[in-house]
């Protein structure tokens, strides 16, 4: 568990907007500053006008608050577009072999007991010259469906050609539910909070 000093100082890079926008008071605020400059407990409670315990329990308060919040918001980033993209092609890949093994029970494709290019009765399997189209299939050998994507990839295909576009990201949930979901606040704070998510 870390220290209470090397919470305050991972603090350091707040602005005071952000900070008021939390719900924080000038005074709790100025205890934070003054702690991270490195003055003494029992210094900030003299220049505040409070005791030492008072002081830690407000850096306990502003410390654990703001983590909370960012653990909330990391926990909630969205995707990148890569994988995004990724994610895609998996639900098309798990997707159509899934569509392929319910279509030979009931009985829309069948199965037949030899490759189409070689004949050999060994092992046949479903190959998808393009996951956009589940049920357009191949029936090959381990052999020449080795071969076939050997030469797919010759050709710079992977079947995940012509799937349709990504949609637009879905918005973050603070951006869908508004900042006032996240934070406790009314009034002018919720100005520096627009302020600080568009800043992300």
């Amino acid at each position: 568990m870390k220290k209470l000093k090397d919470r305050v100082e991972e603090l350091a890079d707040l602005s005071e907007g952000y900070l008021r926008a939390l719900g924080f008071n000038s005074r709790q605020i100025r205890i934070l500053r003054l702690r991270i400059e490195g003055f003494k407990l029992r210094e900030i409670g003299e220049v505040v006008g409070v005791t030492p315990e008072r002081v830690r329990q407000s850096l306990v308060t502003t410390t654990r608050k703001v983590h909370r919040v960012r653990k909330k918001i990391e926990k909630h980033q969205p995707l990148t577009p890569h994988e995004r993209r990724m994610a895609q092609c998996q639900r098309a890949y798990n997707g159509s072999h899934s569509a392929v093994s319910a279509a030979v029970c009931t009985g829309v494709l069948k199965h037949p007991d030899r490759c189409s290019r070689c004949e050999e009765p060994v092992g046949v399997v479903a190959h998808h010259n393009s996951y956009a189209h589940p049920l357009e299939v191949q029936w090959l050998c381990p052999q020449c469906h080795a071969v076939r994507h050997k030469e797919m990839a010759e050709q710079g295909l992977t079947g995940f050609e012509y799937l349709p576009p990504l949609p637009p990201p879905p918005l973050r949930w603070w951006e869908e539910k508004g900042p006032s979901r996240l934070f406790a606040t009314h009034g002018p704070a919720l100005r520096h909070v627009n302020q600080w998510i568009q800043g992300r």
